[in-house]
């Protein structure tokens, strides 16, 4: 066990659902990786790891 509440988690990943909506159902900081343009309005989204990293270390918010 982690002993992390997933609220104090966050993940990215490039697959939509698995990556990003079943992440959020249980509490979880979601983030989808969107390489390929696919443009989900209502998900927070970053077009790459750099973007994703730099914005967490610098402590931005990343639009949904």
């Amino acid at each position: 066990s982690l002993n992390v509440k997933p609220a104090e988690l966050a993940h990215v990943g490039d697959h939509y659902e698995v990556d990003y909506l079943v992440p959020r159902k249980i509490g979880i900081e979601a983030y989808f990786l969107d390489r390929e343009n696919q443009r989900k309005k209502e998900a927070r989204t970053v077009n790459n790891l750099e973007e994703f990293t730099n914005q967490l270390i610098s402590g931005e918010s990343i639009s949904i």
